[in-house]
């Protein structure tokens, strides 16, 4: 499991004599997945959107699978350029940080106390009510292997640069400046590396998607889906 996580979040190459560890299932097959679902719906082609891992998958249904897609809207995600700035350590740190025991309330607090690390200085959520989604997160499913597999996917996938610049849909980047577990600088990148891309930046912004910022949010992804609709 160590070995994992150290191949998750580090972008230097493993030791000559480590082979590369083999993840239980890749973004790729998560991609698959996202396509499949639309097969199982009858639909052939959606605006593709995802959110941090989520905007990853999003990136390669829409370059593994351009047909199925009308646009992409990449949120707070990342090109995996291995040269752009990584998290603090102290970051890290906290998102890989282990709560007491799989208790329900040791699990909140860890979450709590990790959540501050990355959330949006401008736009903060009572504690309240991240008790309230912590509790039904926990509720719904407590399965603390299921991230450490999908950390390993990440660093399984790396560096998406290149593939990037084959994507020739409309393409939306949204991130914040002041997002500390995927800098703002990955947004750019991302940006950079999809041919006729927009992004849009929203000060104030970190890694999370508080209500005070939905109605931005909302109005950016609303009028790139107006304008592919309408241009088509």
């Amino acid at each position: 499991m160590s070995l994992i996580w150290k191949y998750s979040f580090s972008r230097d190459k493993l030791p000559k004599n480590i082979d590369k560890p083999k993840v239980p299932y890749s973004l790729n097959d998560m991609a698959e997945d996202c396509v499949n679902i639309l097969s199982a719906l009858s639909i052939k082609k959606a605006h593709i959107l995802g959110t941090s891992m989520g905007g990853m998958i999003a990136q390669l249904v829409a370059i593994n699978y351009p047909d199925r897609c009308k646009s992409l809207i990449s949120v707070m995600s990342t090109s995996g350029n291995p040269k752009l700035p990584r998290p603090s350590k102290k970051v890290i740190d906290g998102l890989i940080h282990q709560p007491k025991s799989s208790k329900k309330d040791d699990v909140i607090e860890n979450s709590l106390m990790t959540r501050k690390l990355w959330s949006s200085p401008k736009y903060p959520t009572s504690e309240e009510l991240l008790r309230e989604k912590f509790s039904y997160r926990y509720d719904r499913m407590y399965y603390p292997d299921g991230s450490t597999r999908q950390y390993a996917a990440i660093g399984d996938d790396g560096d998406r640069t290149q593939r990037l610049q084959k994507i020739s849909l409309p393409s939306l980047i949204l991130h914040g400046d002041s997002d500390n577990l995927v800098p703002l600088e990955a947004g750019i990148d991302t940006h950079r590396n999809i041919s006729g891309s927009k992004i849009e930046i929203l000060e104030g912004w970190g890694h999370d998607l508080p209500e005070g910022m939905h109605e931005w949010i909302v109005d950016k992804i609303f009028n790139h889906i107006k304008s592919c609709e309408y241009n088509n």
